[in-house]
């Protein structure tokens, strides 16, 4: 099911949860199967810990369809629901959550370097542009360079990061070192 050993990706997960003191659990998840591989469950790591006295979960994203899509996800909950809603995403994804939650208007920065790799779909323009700081665009940038083989096998893939309900959510490709979980999480910290 996933392309890296899931004992490396444990071994990694354990040692992020240390440096961050959290704690490792794991999660039964149940996959239907790609083109390529039938239904069936998988047990992957994930960690519970505070952010910002936050509680933040790290975790492995497995998309199944005709093919299978990896990635570590990072959700750290809000302290409040909010009716904002805010998806960023590589421009030229198909992005059918957005039309589910009602994210049917594109946003421009105005930053031509970023507003020409991402969109951003959302309920509340005025508030997506203060909330996509030129530091949020920056960091996001940033994290697309993740997608190259240093980091990870997945060339293809881009970070997303997402604002739903109580959740601020940011996947990228399937990071399998603590110092890369590191690396993301700090990332992710000054977003």
């Amino acid at each position: 099911w996933l392309n890296i050993h899931p004992m490396l990706l444990m071994l990694a997960y354990t040692g992020f949860a240390k440096r961050v003191n959290g704690e490792v659990v794991c999660d039964k998840r149940w996959l239907f199967g790609s083109l390529h591989a039938g239904p069936g469950e998988l047990f992957v790591p994930v960690v519970k810990f505070s952010h910002r006295e936050m509680p933040a979960r790290l975790d492995v994203e497995i998309v199944t369809g005709e093919t299978t899509e990896e990635y570590t996800r990072l959700n750290i909950d809000l302290p409040r629901p909010t009716p904002f809603c805010c998806r960023i995403c590589p421009l030229g994804t198909v992005d059918r959550l957005a039309r589910i939650m009602q994210m049917d208007e594109d946003v421009q920065v105005g930053w031509e370097e970023f507003d020409k790799q991402f969109v951003i779909k959302t309920n509340d323009p005025a508030m997506a542009r203060m909330a996509v700081t030129r530091k949020v665009q920056q960091e996001l940038l940033t994290l697309k360079l993740w997608r190259r083989p240093k980091y990870s096998h997945q060339t293809s893939k881009y970070p997303e990061l997402t604002i739903l309900d109580n959740t601020l959510r940011v996947r990228i490709v399937l990071l399998s070192q603590v110092e890369n979980l590191m690396q993301f999480y700090e990332a992710c910290g000054r977003i």
